[in-house]
């Protein structure tokens, strides 16, 4: 078991030797030389949040940032979830489903509706 382990161990050191010389005679990082796609650990925070068009999501978002630190929606929460928890009407899933998820705009009178069920 620890041949193995020294086994392991040599063939990394003697990777990470080979990969720093490598970069050394070549003048640059071969980090950067590799293909970079975009992904959750080599983003910055700030790329990652996307911020909606739709009109009811932005309310949702402005309304939701007034609200008591104890009230604000949990990451694992869904809507009806949160909704639930802080005795909100349900009568706003409906329409946040519908643009969301559906792909669909809503009428100004539903929009004063949500605006009315957020205040």
């Amino acid at each position: 078991m620890y041949v193995t382990l020294a086994v392991i161990a040599f063939v990394f050191l003697k990777k990470r030797e080979n990969r720093r010389l490598q970069e050394i005679s070549l003048g640059v990082s071969l980090q950067s030389t590799k293909d970079t796609k975009p992904n959750k650990y080599n983003e910055p925070i700030n790329e990652k949040i996307h911020i909606p068009t739709e009109e009811i999501r932005v309310l949702l978002i402005q309304w939701e940032k007034q609200l008591p630190k104890i009230q604000q929606r949990r990451t694992y929460e869904t809507i009806q979830q949160w909704f639930e928890r802080i005795d909100k009407k349900q009568d706003f899933v409906p329409l946040y489903e519908k643009v969301r998820y559906g792909n669909k705009t809503l009428s100004m009178v539903e929009i004063e509706h949500i605006r009315k069920l957020l205040n």
